[in-house]
C-alpha cells in the first residue's frame, strides 16, 4: 500500500542524485511517482522482479479431488480464514477437496482462532496446515487451485510461483494483482474483495475444471519468460548504460 508524500526538503536532499527509480511492478512504479521527490533528470522504470522456476514440471493431472493451495506466513493480513470459509461452498456441493496452508507462524492468535473454527466444523477433515518448510514447490506441483484472499501484496513471488506451477490463480483484485492478468496469465480476480465473490470464482473455476486446468497450464512458458532472471538483469544493466 502507498504511504504518504515524502517531499518535503529533507527527502528533496536525500533523493537529489538519485537518477534511476525503480518499481517492481506498475503499481509500485505509481506510487514512487506520487510519493517521492523525483529530480528533474531522473527516471522511473518498472522492472518485474525475477524467480528461479522449474522448467520441468510434473502437472498434476485430474482425479476426481481438487487439491487447493495457499502459501504465506499464518497472518491475519495474508487471508488463510477467508481461503477456509471460501472451501465451504465445496462441501456444500459435495466436491472431494483439501485446502493446504502452508506458512510459517506469524500470529499464533490468528492460527488458534482458525483451528478452533475448524473444531467445531464439517471442513476439519479436508484443511491442512504446513508449517515452514523447504519442499513448497512439492506441494505446488501436486496442487490444482492457489487460492490467495490477501491484501496489499505488491508483485507477490507466492503468485509467481503458482502461475510457474500451471496452478488456477484465485486471488483479490488489489494493489498489482490486476497486472497479472494484463500480462496475459489466465488468473481469476474477485471484483469485490469478500467471501461470497471468492466463492462465485472458485465454483466457476471447479465448474470448468478440464478448460480451467488447460489455461492454466499455458501460463508456466509464460511466467519462465516473463519472470526470467536474465531478463531482470538485462534490464538493470541497461540503466547503467
Amino acid at each position: 500500500k502507498k504511504t504518504t508524500p515524502k517531499k518535503d526538503f529533507f527527502h528533496k536532499l536525500f533523493y537529489s542524485s538519485t537518477k534511476h527509480f525503480v518499481g517492481n511492478c506498475e503499481y509500485i512504479k505509481q506510487n514512487i511517482i506520487k510519493i517521492l521527490p523525483i529530480p528533474k533528470n531522473a527516471d522511473v522504470k518498472r522492472i518485474y522482479s525475477s524467480l528461479k522456476l522449474e522448467e520441468n514440471i510434473d502437472f498434476k493431472q485430474t482425479n476426481g479431488h481438487i487439491d487447493l493451495i495457499h502459501v504465506g506466513r499464518i497472518n491475519k493480513g495474508k487471508g488463510q480464514f477467508e481461503a477456509i470459509k471460501v472451501c465451504e461452498v465445496l462441501k456444500e456441493k459435495n466436491i472431494p477437496f483439501t485446502l493446504r496452508l502452508l506458512g510459517n507462524v506469524q500470529d499464533s492468535s490468528y492460527l488458534e482462532s482458525m483451528k478452533k473454527y475448524l473444531k467445531n466444523s464439517y471442513l476439519k477433515e479436508n484443511v491442512e496446515f504446513i508449517d515452514y518448510t523447504p519442499n513448497v514447490r512439492d506441494y505446488l506441483q501436486k496442487s490444482d487451485i492457489f487460492i490467495f484472499p490477501s491484501l496489499g501484496e505488491g508483485m507477490s513471488n507466492a503468485i509467481i510461483e503458482s502461475l510457474g506451477f500451471g496452478l488456477i490463480p484465485i486471488i483479490y483484485d488489489d494493489t498489482s494483482s490486476s497486472e497479472f492478468k494484463d500480462l496475459g496469465f489466465h488468473i481469476h480476480l474477485t471484483k469485490e474483495n469478500n467471501i461470497e465473490k471468492l466463492k462465485e470464482a472458485l465454483l466457476k473455476v471447479v465448474n470448468n475444471f478440464e478448460k480451467e486446468k488447460k489455461k492454466a497450464k499455458d501460463n508456466h512458458e509464460k511466467a519462465l519468460e516473463i519472470f526470467n532472471p536474465q531478463r531482470e538483469k538485462k534490464e538493470y544493466l541497461e540503466l547503467l548504460v
